[in-house]
């Protein structure tokens, strides 16, 4: 991290990336010479993709920002979506108005400065994604399709969306998501860490299988017309409660 010592927003290298961070989100871990040294387990921004480009979600500088002081050094609001990887953005402390990358060269100039409960409102004004049993070590497999959980504490590094897990967890409880609105990296979240649960089964219906002749969770992907067994990948079509 390097601090000016202002009340602006922090630069911090992250894996051989710079991202803006507000001051509330970090925790100092220890102390360079000229610098503090961040904990890599806080809230990593949301970048903002054309998922996320919808009139009224605010967004602040992000990680391939390249336009000086246009923003000035505030936040901002999507005003509309300009043509394919861009957005344009009215600039709240500036005044100015600009379009930005949201994927254009492989691009991110904005990040998410929506609070999660603005961010549900603008993306799914009908219905939000739902959200089943909590995920345990034991439930976190890859390819489990997730949500936030009741633990949630990455503000919207989720993009107030759904996730893939990546891998099977670790030994201290914790696993790796990609986010569906946070594209690039992978995300590490707590399946017992600490004792908490970040996240949830996305779109949960349980039923009984026919195959295990049990109750278990069948998940919805987005844009599917079936729920999948999480134990044996049988599909059912949306409302049948067997297969």
């Amino acid at each position: 991290v390097e601090d000016d010592g202002s009340s602006k927003p922090l630069l911090v290298a992250v894996e051989g990336r710079r991202w803006w961070y507000s001051r509330e989100a970090l925790v100092v871990v220890g102390q360079t010479r000229h610098s503090a040294v961040a904990s890599p387990q806080v809230a990593a921004p949301c970048v903002v993709t054309p998922a996320l480009v919808r009139q009224g979600v605010r967004v602040r500088r992000g990680p391939d920002w390249q336009w000086d002081d246009q923003d000035g050094h505030g936040t901002g609001v999507i005003l509309e979506r300009d043509h394919s990887g861009w957005a344009s953005v009215a600039w709240e402390e500036s005044g100015e108005k600009n379009s930005y990358r949201v994927g254009q060269e492989e691009a991110y100039d904005l990040v998410v400065a929506s609070s999660y409960t603005e961010l549900i409102a603008v993306l799914y004004p009908h219905e939000a994604p739902t959200a089943g049993p909590k995920i345990t070590a034991a439930d976190a497999t890859p390819g489990t399709r997730v949500v936030r959980g009741s633990d949630w504490a990455w503000g919207v590094q989720d993009g107030a969306g759904r996730g893939t897990i990546q891998g099977p967890g670790d030994s201290d409880g914790w696993v790796k998501v990609k986010w569906d609105n946070n594209p690039g990296k992978s995300f590490p979240h707590r399946v017992g860490g600490d004792g908490c649960y970040d996240l949830a089964f996305a779109g949960i219906q349980p039923v009984t299988c026919r195959v295990h002749h049990v109750l278990v969770p069948f998940t919805k992907s987005p844009g599917e017309g079936s729920n999948v067994c999480d134990q044996c990948h049988n599909r059912i079509p949306n409302g049948d409660p067997m297969h």
